[in-house]
């Protein structure tokens, strides 16, 4: 994950978003003072009973949902090598990208390429929240409006971290 801005340097919708995802399973993070990256992605497992193409049509869904931030992104990615290595008894992630391709099977597919049921025009895919006190993005509610955003508010915090930077160094 060399090149993405540590946890406490991202702005309150990437913050939501990541929250949201380990909400649903996605992700994880490392414990403080562990070696590795940040966050990472993890294996789905209610997902094993799908085809693997409804496997990649449900994480481009769920990326599509949540806008197309960077970070966003290379957590599905991650979790979708761990889900399809898990699907298909594989003991890696680079074995999944061996098997499947750099692309992983296409992943993010266009609408059109999709099965109908993970289509834009269909409802987004849901989770049970495990938040004791509520998720911070509400799951009953589209998630979509509010990351409509979300690249222009990562491209403003990176801006904002520079300057800092700047004014630092």
């Amino acid at each position: 994950m060399a090149g993405e801005p540590p946890l406490h340097r991202v702005g309150p919708l990437v913050h939501k978003a990541l929250c949201c995802l380990r909400c649903g399973g996605f992700t994880a993070y490392r414990p403080p003072g562990a070696e590795g990256p940040i966050g990472y992605g993890r294996a789905v497992s209610r997902l094993m009973n799908l085809e693997p193409a409804d496997v990649v049509g449900y994480y481009s869904r769920t990326l599509e949902e949540f806008g197309g931030s960077k970070l966003v992104r290379y957590l599905l990615r991650d979790s979708l090598a761990c889900t399809l290595a898990q699907k298909h008894k594989l003991s890696t992630r680079a074995a999944a990208y061996r098997k499947l391709g750099a692309t992983l099977l296409g992943f993010p597919l266009p609408s059109s390429q999709r099965p109908r049921r993970f289509r834009s025009e269909q409802a987004a895919p849901t989770w049970p929240c495990s938040y004791t006190s509520g998720c911070p993005l509400g799951h009953g509610d589209q998630v979509a409006e509010m990351f409509e955003t979300l690249r222009e508010a990562e491209a403003h915090d990176k801006a904002a971290w520079r300057a800092a930077d700047a004014r630092e160094g």
